[in-house]
């Protein structure tokens, strides 16, 4: 089953919208992966290399910008927090620079209107999500729905023997 990502800096304020995305998409039937399904042990290979994993695997990753995700991405915020907000943000930006910055992957979602200022130079160039908009959240479903596999619909089946016999009658 194909899988999207969502990277985001947690915040007390932010935090909430995230888990109301993450319970809508999941409504919506995407196969949504995020860190507090690791809580409250935490992933075994530890935060970092977790991070990376789930970025270079999914097969969409959206980004919830905030300024604190911002900071991260450029990194030019406080050193002493968002160490998972930064790991994700540099495995992004070093996948787009492998990439010649052709990004069918990653895209930002924004979770309020204040977090229009938020997107980091980087990103600007690429299409975002306003999900506080309700016109908007059918837009973001069908762009996770784009390119990823689905199941092939079976032929149906009879359920009572066939008889030719009578068919020809």
């Amino acid at each position: 089953m194909s899988q999207v990502f969502i990277s985001y800096r947690h915040s007390d304020t932010h935090s909430p919208r995230v888990a109301d995305l993450v319970k809508a998409l999941r409504a919506a039937g995407v196969n949504v992966v995020i860190d507090s399904d690791q809580l409250p042990a935490g992933p075994n290979e530890g935060w970092p290399k977790w991070s990376q994993q789930q970025v270079e695997k999914a097969d969409k990753v959206l980004i919830a910008c905030t300024q604190g995700w911002r900071e991260c991405y450029e990194a030019d915020g406080p050193l002493e927090i968002g160490h998972g907000c930064a790991a994700e943000a540099h495995i992004v930006r070093q996948m787009l620079y492998k990439q010649g910055f052709n990004n069918a992957r990653f895209r930002v979602v924004l979770l309020a209107p204040e977090d229009s200022n938020s997107i980091p130079l980087g990103l600007q160039a690429y299409h975002r999500f306003h999900w506080h908009k309700p016109e908007e959240q059918a837009h973001l479903l069908t762009w996770l729905s784009m390119g990823l596999s689905h199941p092939a619909i079976p032929w149906p089946t009879l359920h009572a023997p066939f008889d030719r016999r009578i068919a020809n009658r």
